[in-house]
């Protein structure tokens, strides 16, 4: 099947870091996919390749053990929102530090501390339950994190077929070890930002008292080579603040994987990126993001040392390479979807919104208004940490509600954009009738969605919270 037949049919999603300012976003972001419905489903259904990274993790695993649990993406809100609005990590981190008992594998740091506060209130699994019973929509579920030293990305995944490697090109992990290992860990390790914590140290501080393989895996690995362990690992923002490398190979397993079985070859249709960096990286690495996807052979090395070395190079200087980098809007938008928390404040709409007149639009988009800009300038003010204060917390324009609002009603702005850009590129008539059909459904949907937004910004959030209430 083509593109035109299915676009909405193979979707990957990434996460990037940030915080609880980055969790509570794609929360919102993640909500408003459950919300839209696409052919007798629902889009975050569509999602085959789930990538997370830093914050973005957090909210990643509690989404996938929340769905090994075969529980809707209420209960994926209803656990991840208590856990912000009540639990000041850093703080419980510290409380264990100064307990007298300490796991005897671990190193007695705070970010240990804290994987020890998931693993206790949160996550209780380890990475097996994700080669259990399937994992509904998701074919390939990918946390990363950054080794210390070479600044390569660490990852720690369930890939398509298990073709992906578990760990690095350097350190690579037997899938029975690997298997083994807390997702509490994992998700610890991808949160560990420089200046804010010490790195973890894989495989000791991930080992626990019932990791069999795990730990004699580690009593028999090699040394006196470059491939001795431990490996020191931290944030994964440091080597792919989106994942976007995770995706880019995520991509090839798949077309590869089809090819290898002869047959038809499959491709994820769009890329949807929710991420709470700076708009300025954003527009970086979506084109080459882009440009890598065109179809140029380049290798997994080559496409994380590029990123990373224009994204150095852009923060550098400035603005230079902005004019340069942002030039192919609409062959972007075929492909990729970038959902920020800067796109709608005020003073963005003029860049934002896009004029019926100057791209041939079907229907031109109404302006966000002053309801939706105000929450996300609100949702822009949120810096990165690990907890909210009382007083971030209190009132309906709280920082934790409007910034799960803002991921929602961004996402449907988004779409709605998306769309429009779709029916532009390749037109109604050159989508078949069942696409034709879904894709106009869909549309529809996300128009009335985002006028029913510039109203009350908050109403997803207040829906899933009136659930919330209401199980309680």
């Amino acid at each position: 099947m083509s593109f035109k037949d299915q676009p909405f049919d193979f979707l990957t999603l990434c996460l990037s870091g940030g915080g609880y300012r980055a969790a509570a976003f794609h929360l919102g972001s993640m909500a408003y996919l459950d919300h839209a419905r696409y052919g007798g489903s629902s889009l975050l259904q569509q999602v085959k390749v789930l990538s997370s990274v830093a914050g973005g993790s957090l909210t990643g695993a509690m989404y996938t053990t929340t769905l090994w649990k075969k529980q809707p993406f209420s209960q994926c809100f209803n656990r991840l929102y208590s856990l912000m609005k009540n639990t000041d990590l850093v703080d419980e981190g510290l409380r264990r530090l100064g307990h007298e008992e300490w796991p005897a594998f671990k190193t007695r740091n705070l970010a240990n501390a804290i994987a020890q506060v998931y693993h206790e209130l949160f996550f209780d699994e380890t990475f097996e339950i994700f080669w259990q019973n399937g994992n509904d929509h998701l074919d390939e579920i990918i946390f990363t994190t950054t080794e210390s030293s070479g600044k390569e990305a660490f990852r720690f995944q369930k890939t398509l077929n298990d073709e992906g490697y578990f760990g690095s090109r350097r350190y690579q992990i037997p899938l029975s070890a690997a298997k083994e290992i807390r997702i509490a860990d994992v998700v610890a390790a991808s949160f560990c930002f420089p200046g804010g914590f010490e790195p973890m140290t894989f495989p000791h501080d991930f080992q626990h008292a019932d990791a069999t393989h795990l730990n004699q895996w580690m009593k028999n690995s090699p040394s006196g080579d470059i491939n001795t362990y431990p490996v020191k690992i931290m944030d994964g923002g440091a080597s792919e603040n989106h994942g976007i490398g995770s995706a880019i190979q995520a991509e090839r397993r798949v077309r590869e994987g089809t090819n290898k079985n002869n047959a038809e070859t499959e491709h994820i249709n769009l890329l949807i990126f929710s991420d709470v960096a700076t708009p300025d990286i954003n527009t970086l690495e979506m084109n080459l993001t882009d440009h890598i996807l065109s179809g140029k052979k380049t290798s997994p090395q080559r496409e994380n040392s590029v990123l990373r070395r224009i994204r150095n190079m852009f923060s550098r200087r400035g603005n230079l390479f902005s004019g340069v980098l942002s030039g192919q809007q609409h062959e972007r938008s075929y492909r990729t979807l970038m959902n920020s928390v800067f796109e709608l404040r005020e003073g963005q709409v003029s860049r934002s919104v896009p004029h019926k007149k100057a791209l041939n639009l079907m229907d031109a988009i109404p302006e966000p208004g002053r309801h939706v800009e105000r929450v996300s300038d609100i949702a822009a003010s949120v810096g990165t940490a690990l907890w909210f204060t009382p007083e971030e917390l209190e009132g309906k324009e709280n920082k934790l509600d409007s910034l799960i609002a803002c991921g929602s009603f961004d996402m449907c702005f988004q779409l709605l954009k998306y769309i429009e850009c779709l029916y532009q590129t390749a037109g109604d008539r050159n989508f078949n009738d069942k696409a034709r059909e879904q894709v106009g459904e869909l549309y529809r949907q996300v128009q009335q969605d985002w006028e029913d937004f510039r109203k009350d910004p908050f109403r997803i959030v207040e829906q899933l919270i009136e659930n919330q209430n209401e199980q309680i």
